[in-house]
């Protein structure tokens, strides 16, 4: 019994070896470890191309909420923005929203408070904040919240800027 385990125990005592060889190696040689993480960096991107050109999204799911899409414009409207240095900025936008047909007349209904929620929202907003792309972006997605919000769900899918000035 006990050649038997020595049997199994071997390979896996010459695995470990080895592996404390190559760790040794790989900190005496700066050019091994470099080859050794270019030799995964490199095989983490071909992953991921693989996974791009597979076109495969594993963790999107679909999910179908209150009947067809419509795009509903809210008026253009200008607010003030947070003070900075003692100058006010303003930004004047318009909004289209993208909603389920059925909720149309809930955002008709409440417009007048989606109005003073979206600008209560952006007097809290600075000047920088909102410059770029990246700062339109994020503006559109806590737009979307805001409006939920008001809603008291999760109707509007996507706000969309028609007009979006700064000055």
């Amino acid at each position: 019994m006990e050649d038997a385990v020595s049997e199994q125990a071997a390979p896996a005592a010459g695995r470990l070896a080895s592996l404390r060889t190559l760790a040794g190696r790989l900190r005496a040689s700066p050019k091994l470890r470099w080859a050794a993480i270019g030799a995964v960096v490199l095989a983490l991107l071909a992953a991921g191309l693989g996974v791009f050109l597979t076109g495969e999204d594993r963790s999107a799911v679909t999910i179908e909420l209150g009947g067809p899409n419509i795009y509903y414009p809210l008026p253009e409207f200008m607010a003030d923005l947070k003070p900075q240095g003692g100058r006010t900025r303003h930004v004047r936008l318009a909004i289209v929203l993208q909603v389920p047909q059925a909720r149309v007349a809930a955002i008709e209904a409440k417009q007048v408070e989606i109005l003073a929620a979206i600008q209560a929202h952006l007097r809290d907003q600075e000047h920088k904040s909102l410059i770029g792309t990246a700062g339109a972006e994020r503006l559109r997605i806590e737009l979307r919240d805001t409006i939920n919000h008001e809603l008291g769900g999760t109707d509007v899918r996507v706000v969309l800027f028609t007009h979006f000035l700064l000055d």
